[in-house]
């Protein structure tokens, strides 16, 4: 079954592509045909800004969370990315850190701006790694394990933003970014 986005995708291509064969020579298509589309309202909406982010939602995250969503929302990637990261690929003295397993396999590096909440987070999530389960060698741990999956969190830290805040919970909403 082919959803109705694809379809509407499809034919936003053949139409773009149709449309450029006859700018270029109307002799080959003289005329470009006309495309019912499906009309869809399937927009991304309820983003909120970095701001609204670290005053509302940051302090509702629990602690194992708070740096892994501070990261992933300042700096993009995959989710996949951030929860495969090991101590060995932060660099904290030159702020960089180094991307080995990506979906295109191609290696990559982020740069930690200096004094930036980004910075603070890392810094303080090495000091209770070390205090908490040294032996373990990945970033974003709970009860000394890797994270592998932080939904739940984000999903409780969206609900209790909106109950203290005036912001609905629709436009707290960053799912579509992270999952």
């Amino acid at each position: 079954l082919i959803s109705h986005a694809t379809v509407d995708r499809e034919l936003a291509f053949v139409r773009a592509v149709l449309r450029w064969k006859h700018k270029l020579d109307p002799t080959v298509v003289p005329m470009v045909p006309y495309f019912n589309m499906m009309n869809l309202n399937n927009r991304r909406e309820g983003f909120i800004t970095l701001e609204q982010f670290e005053r509302d939602l940051l302090p509702q995250l629990p602690f194992h969370t708070r740096a892994l969503c501070c990261c992933a929302i300042m700096f993009g990637g995959r989710r996949g990315e951030w929860l495969a990261l090991d101590w060995p690929d932060i660099d904290l003295t030159n702020r960089v850190i180094h991307f080995d397993e990506t979906k295109t396999d191609d290696p990559r590096e982020v740069p930690i701006p200096a004094g930036s909440l980004m910075e603070f987070l890392l810094l303080e999530l090495r000091e209770h790694h070390k205090q908490t389960c040294a032996t373990e060698k990945a970033v974003f741990t709970y009860k000394g394990k890797r994270i592998k999956e932080f939904k739940t969190s984000w999903k409780t830290a969206l609900r209790k933003a909106s109950k203290t805040q005036t912001v609905e919970p629709g436009e707290m909403d960053l799912s579509n970014l992270l999952f």
